[in-house]
């Protein structure tokens, strides 16, 4: 208001209100920390997959509990992880398989991976799963 301003000063509507939060840096995807297996997978693994794929049992002779070199071989079922190619890797393919499909991962009764947490699956092989 043009009177407000010449009776109060100007800016005095605003001056009251809380700055603007600066906005957020754009940080390049280069300096995005790839995923590791260590850091990122593995917790995924523990909670959804190690109660049949770990130390005590290991259905389908696999398990998820570290990384082992015959995930990156041709098997029965293909290859588990195909390094920079997550779409040709048998891990991914399972979790993306409709919920009723009977080779999907984990089994439908079982508590499901959320959608953020396949997507950093698919993250870790496309980068090389290190």
């Amino acid at each position: 208001h043009f009177g407000g301003e010449l009776v109060h000063g100007e800016g005095y509507v605003t001056e009251l209100l809380a700055p603007a939060a600066a906005p957020a840096p754009n940080v390049p995807t280069s300096q995005v920390a790839e995923p590791t297996f260590e850091r990122d997978v593995l917790p995924l693994m523990q909670a959804f997959c190690v109660e049949c794929h770990g130390p005590l049992k290991q259905k389908g002779k696999l398990r998820l509990d570290a990384v082992d070199p015959r995930w990156f071989e041709p098997g029965e079922f293909g290859t588990l992880v195909v390094r920079g190619d997550a779409a040709s890797s048998e891990l991914l393919r399972r979790m993306l398989l409709p919920l009723d499909d009977e080779d999907h991962m984990p089994p439908s009764k079982e508590a499901q991976p959320a959608a953020a947490d396949v997507e950093l699956v698919s993250r870790w092989i496309s980068a090389g799963a290190k």
